[in-house]
């Protein structure tokens, strides 16, 4: 069964993207290969961040404000604790060392949105 208030949500941001696409006025040569920086920079002027999503379901168009506190909230859990400046940067150096190791790269914090939920959070 779907859910009205999804099924809302996603024709909104369709039809978000559309005016965003129509206020480019793209010619048909970049329609077929639009630039994507001038996309990007309107949706930053928007406010809107394109995320992929959990669940591999492709992307997601947030809106930013919801983005950072959905972060917020996820950071917030009791699951995290604080710790000072001086410990992140012993744990960063040690972390940047042991990788350095295995010619890794050092996670950065994403949240995925969840769009198979009927309301839509994150996925650290």
């Amino acid at each position: 069964m779907q859910d009205p208030d999804f099924e809302r949500g996603l024709d909104r941001a369709r039809d978000l993207l559309f005016e965003i696409a129509a206020a480019l006025q793209l010619t048909s040569n970049a329609r077929l290969n639009p630039n994507l920086r001038v996309i990007g920079q309107e949706l930053q002027s928007k406010n809107i961040l394109v995320l992929a999503t959990d669940k591999n379901l492709g992307i997601a168009a947030v809106g930013k404000t919801w983005y950072i506190s959905e972060c917020t909230k996820q950071l917030s859990d009791r699951t995290y604790q604080r710790i000072t400046e001086e410990r992140v940067i012993k744990c960063v150096a040690e972390v940047e060392y042991r990788i350095n190791l295995l010619f890794l790269t050092v996670p950065v914090f994403k949240g995925l949105p969840k769009v198979h939920k009927p309301t839509w959070s994150l996925s650290p």
